[in-house]
C-alpha cells in the first residue's frame, strides 16, 4: 500500500497540483477577456462579469477531473490494501467470473446505465465539481474496480483473448456499428447510450 501511495501521489497529485492553479487562473482569466470584448468591443479587465465571478468563488477541477477521481480511488484502494484480503476475495471473484463470461459486459454495462438513470437520455454529464455526485463517482469507480481487480489475472485473460480474439473483436465492431447507425439515424438517445456502455466495457 505504501509504495502504491507514492507512486499515484507522484503520477497523479503532483501533476493535479501543478497544473490546476495554472490551468483554472488562465481559464478565469480568458473568461474575464472574453466577456470584456462581447460588451465593450474590445480586449481589457474593465468589467468583471458574473460568469468570471462564478469561476473565481466557485473553483471546479476544469478538465483535470479524471486525475482528481483517479486520486481518490487511488487513495482508497491504499487503504483498503491494509484490511484482510480475505475480505475482498468474494468480489473479486465475482468481477473475474464475469469477465469470463460472454455475457458479463452486458451485466457491467447495465450498472453504468444505473448509475446515469438520473441525467437526460441516460448520458453521464461531468460536473467537474471537487465533490461531484454519488452517479460519476459509482460510475468510473466501477471501471476502477474492474480494472484493478483483472489487473492481477492478465495471464488468464491474455490466453482467454488468444482462443477468441476473433468474438472479442466482432462484438467489439458489433456495438460501434450499431451506435454509429444510430446517431447516424437520430435515433434515441438512451439507446446510443446504452450501446455505448456496452462497448465501454466489451473494450
Amino acid at each position: 500500500p505504501q509504495g502504491l501511495l507514492r507512486h499515484r501521489l507522484l503520477r497523479l497529485a503532483l501533476p493535479f497540483a501543478l497544473f490546476w492553479p495554472l490551468l483554472w487562473s488562465s481559464s478565469a482569466l480568458a473568461a474575464w477577456l472574453f466577456i470584456n470584448r462581447m460588451q465593450h468591443g474590445r480586449c481589457g479587465l474593465e468589467l468583471l462579469g458574473t460568469e468570471v465571478l462564478t469561476s473565481l468563488h466557485r473553483p471546479d477541477t476544469l478538465h483535470l477531473w479524471f486525475l482528481w477521481l483517479l486520486l481518490w480511488f487511488n487513495l482508497a484502494t491504499a487503504a483498503l490494501l491494509l484490511l484482510p484480503r480475505r475480505w475482498f476475495a468474494r468480489p473479486a471473484a465475482l468481477l473475474g467470473w464475469l469477465a469470463h463470461r460472454p455475457w458479463g459486459f452486458a451485466v457491467l454495462a447495465l450498472a453504468l446505465l444505473a448509475c446515469t438513470f438520473q441525467y437526460p437520455n441516460m448520458l453521464l454529464g461531468i460536473s467537474n465539481h471537487f465533490l461531484p455526485p454519488w452517479n460519476e463517482w459509482a460510475y468510473h469507480a466501477l471501471f476502477f474496480a474492474f480494472g484493478f481487480v483483472l489487473q492481477g489475472r492478465q495471464a488468464t485473460l491474455f490466453a482467454l483473448l488468444q482462443r477468441h480474439w476473433g468474438r472479442c473483436a466482432a462484438a467489439g465492431l458489433f456495438f460501434f456499428v450499431l451506435t454509429a447507425l444510430d446517431v447516424q439515424w437520430h435515433g434515441p438517445l438512451w439507446l446510443m447510450a446504452a450501446l455505448y456502455r456496452r462497448l465501454g466495457v466489451t473494450y
